[in-house]
């Protein structure tokens, strides 16, 4: 901190985001000169992105080929980098040949929008010899978001 720098810590379970304001109440902040001794009128400040911001680390368990009468499940539950909030959790796929992506958006509608970190598509919605390109990205309360993708591949044998 500096003579220009005011640092705010707060508690646990904090919900303030970036953008939100913060109001100093009039006389609450005094200068710290030898010689003066002004005090603070109302102030409001926004608050602003962190220095060095947390970014999620995506971690997406899933099989690299799945034998033909295997669902595909997809596990995100590793990825970290929420700061103890929430995070939203997105799987996606560019493969349009099959169900996957009705599939996807059910998961990514669950929880009020936030999405579920583990999603498993039925064998039933899965082509046989099909690869299927997945991803997941997930995002946390600052915003930022990072992605993790993988091709699974849908045998028509079994594995």
């Amino acid at each position: 901190t500096s003579d220009t720098t005011i640092t705010v810590t707060f508690g646990t379970s904090p919900t303030i985001l970036v953008g939100d304001k913060i109001h100093i109440g009039e006389e609450l902040l005094q200068s710290d000169g030898d010689i003066v001794s002004l005090f603070s009128f109302n102030q409001n400040a926004s608050v602003a992105m962190p220095d060095n911001p947390t970014y999620p680390v995506v971690v997406l368990s899933a099989p690299d080929t799945l034998g033909v009468c295997d669902d595909m499940t997809l596990d995100g539950s590793a990825t970290s980098g929420s700061g103890g909030r929430d995070m939203i959790y997105n799987f996606s796929t560019s493969q349009s040949a099959s169900n996957i992506s009705a599939v996807f958006d059910a998961s990514n509608s669950e929880n009020g929008g936030y999405g579920e970190y583990s999603v498993t598509v039925s064998n039933s919605d899965l082509l046989a010899s099909t690869k299927y390109p997945v991803t997941l990205t997930a995002c946390n309360f600052l915003g930022l978001c990072s992605a993790y993708s993988k091709e699974i591949f849908k045998s028509s044998n079994p594995v």
